[in-house]
């Protein structure tokens, strides 16, 4: 709560790390318009891999997870089983990267939930998008090159998308289905989706700006996990809501109003007040 800067920032060559079962709340706010929540809530970037973020419960943070900065390098990440509550964007958001994406729960999205550019390549398998605005990203195409989008100019990256459970959308465009909220296939698209968890997305299907095709990561090699390990996507929010954030549900409660803060961007003022409120009934840190 209320952390200046960045919440968690693994930051410099970080490897093998596990980031998991925390409640991530307001940040102190930063001096640029976008930081009235604070800055990233759980950050990876700058040479940072092999990194796990499971079963975080992220409470109407501005900018969940920024995934690679300056990296030129591929480096390897996992998000799964993670609560998107009311927060508005990057869940990810990735440069670079290859990332897998599965399990998780985006629960009233004002912004947009997976964001790829520079080249990255994200596997997005089973999350349940309930009232997310735009559920999946490309920089420079698709719904971002509708003139609504969020990003910058960076060149984009490439989505695999399977199993997912979409729901109240406003622009979710596939490359080569009729699924979707555009009811055609595409050339300037958001994601590919695939008819097959195993499936190699052919290289035909490319980023309109750097012309990359996705990396097929997930494909033909051990990503360390199997279909044993994906819960059924209409189980995930029953999971997720259950068991991420801290164990036993932690000491703070919260219910957010779905009809104004599915949509609302702006900071809560009243979860703030009872953020600046809060005294911890915590005992015992491991006998401590």
């Amino acid at each position: 709560m209320l952390f200046p800067d960045d919440g968690i920032s693994l930051d410099t060559a970080n490897c093998n790390v596990w980031v998991h079962n925390n409640d991530i709340f307001y940040g102190k706010a930063g001096s640029d318009a976008d930081q009235a929540k604070g800055d990233g809530s759980a950050d990876v970037k700058s040479g940072s891999t092999y990194v796990t973020l499971s079963y975080n419960h992220f409470w109407d943070s501005g900018k969940c997870s920024l995934c690679g900065m300056k990296d030129t390098a591929e480096f390897f990440v996992t998000y799964h089983h993670n609560w998107y509550d009311h927060s508005d964007s990057r869940h990810p958001r990735i440069r670079v990267a290859s990332v897998h994406i599965y399990n998780n729960y985006f629960d009233g999205n004002a912004k947009y939930g997976v964001g790829v550019t520079k080249g990255s390549s994200a596997f997005v398998e089973s999350n349940y998008f309930r009232h997310c605005k735009y559920p999946m990203m490309s920089s420079l195409q698709g719904t971002d090159a509708l003139g609504q989008g969020t990003f910058s100019g960076e060149n984009g990256g490439m989505i695999k998308a399977f199993n997912n459970r979409i729901e109240n959308a406003s622009s979710l465009i596939y490359a080569n289905s009729n699924e979707g909220t555009t009811g055609k296939n595409a050339v300037s698209f958001d994601a590919y989706l695939s008819s097959e968890r195993n499936e190699t997305v052919p290289s035909l299907y490319k980023t309109i700006a750097g012309s990359t095709a996705y990396n097929n990561f997930d494909t033909g090699k051990d990503i360390g996990v199997s279909l044993s390990d994906i819960d059924p996507v209409n189980n995930v929010e029953g999971i997720v809501t259950t068991n991420a954030g801290r164990l036993n549900q932690g000491d703070f409660t919260w219910k957010f109003n779905n009809a104004v803060d599915d949509t609302s961007s702006d900071l809560n003022t009243a979860l703030m007040s009872e953020i600046r409120s809060y005294t911890t009934n915590l005992i015992s840190v491991g006998g401590n």
